[in-house]
């Protein structure tokens, strides 16, 4: 099944604000930097901004969901190289990706506490 699968829970599920259901998935503790993170947006012009541990943003592309679903139905998607995934950004990345801040740092505290990120796109501000 490949080395990824036991990376991802996809059966759980949390509600949002709005009632809505939303599938997550978690890392492996041993996936979540145990230190401190950096800007991993490769278009943002920082210099690989350290993020403090428990801070941060995180931007979850359309792509990044798209994959993670498709990969619920075949976890061998998982050990492809370079596939689109959630990343940790700062502020910067943020502000030029023009992403809501707010949904962005909460789901970058959630993936800090628990490895867990929720499968829908980071809402634009």
């Amino acid at each position: 099944m490949g080395r990824f699968k036991d990376l991802f829970d996809f059966e759980k599920k949390r509600k949002t604000d709005e009632n809505e259901d939303i599938d997550f998935f978690d890392y492996p503790k041993e996936a979540i930097p145990t230190e401190e993170g950096y800007c991993s947006d490769g278009q943002c012009p920082c210099p690989d901004t350290a993020i403090p541990r428990g801070s941060g943003f995180l931007f979850i592309s359309k792509a990044a969901v798209d994959f993670l679903k498709a990969a619920k139905e075949d976890p061998n998607l998982l050990n492809r190289f370079g596939a689109p995934v959630p990343i940790l950004v700062c502020k910067q990345a943020v502000t030029l990706r023009g992403l809501n801040p707010t949904v962005a740092r909460a789901d970058a505290e959630e993936w800090w506490n628990t490895g867990k990120v929720p499968l829908r796109a980071t809402p634009s501000a």
